[in-house]
């Protein structure tokens, strides 16, 4: 099992984006979890960020 994250905006320019791009983050992977412990045989998961597209998550099986 891996963990992926990417960041799509290379230069941040404000603290406001890293804080909002923060708490996305957190709110995603606390959605991978929530993911892994409802089906925990096999899974295949990837999201972008909602907020402000700032990084892609993928949780992959293999």
């Amino acid at each position: 099992m891996y963990i992926k994250i990417r960041s799509l905006h290379s230069n941040s320019s404000t603290i406001l984006i890293n804080v909002l791009a923060i708490m996305d983050a957190v709110f995603h992977i606390s959605q991978l979890i929530r993911f892994i412990y409802k089906n925990n045989d096999n899974y295949n998961y990837c999201n972008y960020s909602s907020t402000i597209n700032y990084l892609h998550i993928c949780l992959l099986s293999q």
